[in-house]
């Protein structure tokens, strides 16, 4: 269970995603899955996903792309 919510911004470059997550004092976790650099996708998604959770116990969490 989170204790603040969690949200998922999904959006061009340049839109104002973080700065809107940083204005508000969100947490800001960003993420750029790269198949070559990184290998196992789901893996690389769970430990964003607890992350988040663990970050959301303080503040609430915004999740780019």
């Amino acid at each position: 269970m989170t204790k603040h919510p969690i949200i998922i911004l999904e959006g061009a470059d340049g839109t104002g995603k973080t700065t809107l997550a940083k204005e508000l004092g969100f947490a800001y976790i960003h993420c750029t899955y790269n198949e070559n650099l990184i290998g196992n996708m789901t893996g690389y998604f769970i430990g964003v996903l607890s992350a988040a959770v663990h970050l959301s116990a303080h503040r609430p969490v915004v999740i780019d792309r």
